[in-house]
């Protein structure tokens, strides 16, 4: 049987492949967000779906959908692409049909200049496609519903606010509270008034939708925004995104309402799907509750030359206001397969590929923890505990007498620090 590479030319296709998904992962009706996307997602394009036919009757029978997005670090946009719904008939696995697809996938992202590739997949596969851990993803806050108290709360009020569901009129609202959480953190998710008005009206109509809540005071002015999803991981009621400006009163509110939604719903807690270091999250932990340790974005980087000179403006920052203001010299990183330099010009930088030239310092990283460590998931040193291949040029030369000062590592922590990261999702 022959196979032959696709994308959709009718909407009649469009259907095949939600057709095709609901096939793979039944009885998740994945196919129906498919064709939401297909036919109202901003943003995606024909162009964006990659399948592989049967040759004789033109019907798909593997698939993987690019969707883009765009990220935010610290004011910098990004270009994204992730790698979603993908799926092969059980009857075609075995056949290189990812494979295939993922070809077509990088040269697509290389060709229309992407900063970097995404997937939230299963564990222990997509490495095999250049795919490294990198930016938390799905957190587990178990807040048992226990701990939450519930005086003075009814189904759509409680400690001095009310509730009620976001429509068109709050998109603005929304977006400021957008911007809030970019601030909060150094890589985020720019979402725009299109995706708003998407996640407001399309996002519902699957069984993957949510619903966004306006906390507001009892005047009517709008304090804070929560979402909370119909379904995911898990058996408790989830809350995917609060306002980062909640207040401590303002979440003892929202836990009230939560609450009461969750035992409507018999759900045994709330899990909150949030950065453990947001307002919300330190404010469930500090009423006890539990946390497991997130997943991760797995993350590649298709031009790790061109992804350092997007983020320069980020990183003169932080050379600003550390030891290394107005620094002037190169920071050669070693990759082991290729080499990255770092000219500093008086605070300023210059992101080339490593030449043979000398540089004053080095530092060595593997190219699967390169996206942990510019990314901010983990620093150096805690990559170093498990994987002594990233380190400092003359780290293990110190016994030696004539070794130089080496400055490397105390580059490499000040440029490319841990920090905190969180990605709402854009649909």
């Amino acid at each position: 049987m022959t196979y032959v590479f696709k994308t959709p030319d009718t909407p009649e296709y469009g259907e095949d492949i939600a057709t095709l998904l609901n096939r793979v992962f039944h009885p998740q009706k994945v196919g129906d967000l498919a064709r939401t996307f297909f036919n109202h997602l901003p943003g995606l394009e024909n162009h964006h779906w990659f399948t592989m036919a049967d040759a004789s009757t033109g019907e798909p029978v593997s698939t993987l959908t690019l969707i883009p997005w765009t990220w935010e670090a610290c004011g910098i946009r990004l270009k994204v692409a992730e790698m979603g719904l993908v799926g092969t008939l059980d009857t075609c696995r075995g056949k290189g049909m990812m494979k295939k697809l993922n070809t077509h996938f990088d040269a697509h992202v290389k060709e229309h200049g992407y900063d970097l590739c995404i997937i939230q997949g299963i564990p222990g596969f997509y490495h095999n496609f250049g795919y490294h851990y990198a930016i938390a993803l799905e957190n587990h806050i178990d807040l048992p519903l226990a701990l939450i108290p519930t005086h003075g709360t009814t189904a759509g009020t409680g400690g001095g606010f009310r509730f009620r569901r976001a429509d068109h009129n709050d998109i603005g609202f929304l977006m400021g509270q957008d911007a809030d959480y970019r601030n909060a953190n150094t890589f985020s998710v720019f979402r725009s008034r299109a995706e708003w008005e998407y996640m407001l009206v399309r996002r519902p109509e699957t069984e993957y939708g949510s619903d966004f809540w306006i906390m507001e005071a009892l005047d009517g002015t709008p304090m804070c925004y929560a979402r909370v999803l119909f379904d995911g991981f898990g058996n408790g009621l989830i809350l995917s995104e609060v306002s980062e400006g909640i207040t401590h009163e303002g979440f003892a509110a929202l836990a009230a309402f939560l609450k009461s939604m969750a035992l409507a719903q018999e759900k045994p807690h709330i899990r909150l799907n949030l950065h453990p270091g947001s307002p919300a999250g330190q404010m469930a932990l500090a009423m006890g509750a539990a946390q497991t340790r997130p997943y991760a974005w797995q993350t590649k980087i298709p031009d790790r030359v061109r992804l350092l000179d997007r983020l320069t403006p980020l990183l003169e920052k932080r050379l600003e206001s550390s030891m290394f203001k107005n620094y002037t010299g190169k920071l050669r990183l070693n990759l082991y397969t290729e080499t990255i330099d770092l000219e500093f010009i008086r605070g300023k930088i210059i992101v080339n590929q490593g030449n043979g030239s000398d540089a004053e310092q080095m530092f060595s990283i593997p190219k699967d923890l390169f996206g942990a460590l510019v990314l901010g998931h983990r620093s150096w040193d805690d990559l170093q505990q498990c994987r002594p291949d990233i380190f400092p040029a003359n780290q293990y030369l110190r016994f030696k007498p004539a070794v130089l000062p080496d400055e490397a590592g105390l580059l490499v922590d000040v440029l490319f620090p841990r920090t905190r990261s969180w990605i709402y999702e854009r649909f």
